[in-house]
């Protein structure tokens, strides 16, 4: 079962330096929590869009999912007008990149997948 969802606010807020500060100092005042799951993940989602005010979402992930969240979300998502753009960071997992992918798809969103890389540089200066 989902933990719920907390928000920083429970509607969508006009885009502004302060709000952008708020938001910041909230999310770092945030505790650790162990890695949600993929049915906290749709929830967020789901909340997110049923702001009518919301034009798109964008989810951001970090690593990958221990289960498939287009599932989740298929259904509810078929007639949804508003697309679902997500992001991608250091996922290892093809599986977690393709249901990304599905999502953004199932929503006409656009996909983005990062990587961090290792920097070789000094390794290759210090082998003279």
């Amino acid at each position: 079962a989902g933990l719920g969802v907390e928000s920083w606010q429970d509607r969508t807020v006009r885009s502004s330096a302060a709000n952008i500060d708020s938001a910041v100092e909230w999310l770092w005042g945030l505790t650790h929590e162990p890695a949600p799951t993929s049915v906290n993940t749709a929830e967020a989602v789901l909340k997110a869009m049923g702001d009518p005010t919301v034009e798109a979402v964008y989810l951001f992930t970090v690593g990958d999912f221990e289960d498939n969240l287009t599932d989740l979300l298929r259904k509810k998502l078929v007639k949804s007008v508003c697309p679902i753009h997500t992001v991608s960071f250091n996922a290892k997992k093809k599986e977690t990149i393709q249901v990304l992918k599905e999502l953004s798809q199932l929503t006409t969103g656009r996909f983005h997948a990062f990587a961090e890389m290792h920097n070789f540089e000094g390794e290759l200066h210090g082998s003279g």
